[in-house]
């Protein structure tokens, strides 16, 4: 499993609530619509052979998520699945709570690495370097 260092983990979470109580954004709503963003452009980002990578992506709050879920078989239908399965995740969390996008296949961290040529600089990297976008249509509406 790919693994996003700590350190930057939790300075970026700080840097979000201080930017959140400055422009007195709803902290709730803008964590929620920032891993959303995040898991979508993961999955989306996700090489494709047979599906069961893209569609193998979770999101929780709270704690890390050990399961992989039911492939279906189906190219197509794996990042629609996830998608609609995380916004059902983050739609029912309460309060303030870390969450985590995870995806349990064996050979995830290979994809994350490059191993792919549909991915060559994996999926996880970009989506978060792509985050800022969620937080400038926050700060517009404000």
């Amino acid at each position: 499993m790919a693994q996003v260092n700590q350190a930057a983990a939790q300075q970026f979470s700080l840097d979000i609530t201080n930017f959140a109580v400055a422009v007195q954004i709803d902290i709730e709503l803008l964590l929620k619509a920032i891993a959303f963003q995040i898991f979508v452009n993961i999955v989306n980002a996700t090489p494709v052979d047979t599906g069961r990578a893209r569609a193998s992506w979770t999101i929780s709050a709270g704690s890390q998520s050990r399961d992989t879920p039911r492939f279906s078989g189906n190219k197509g239908t794996g990042a629609g699945e996830a998608a609609m399965e995380a916004n059902n995740q983050l739609t029912h969390m309460l309060g303030l709570q870390v969450i985590y996008i995870d995806n349990n296949l064996p050979y995830i961290g290979r994809l994350e690495e490059g191993s792919s040529t549909q991915a060559p600089r994996g999926m996880v990297r970009p989506a978060l370097s792509r985050a800022n976008s969620v937080v400038n249509s926050f700060v517009s509406q404000a």
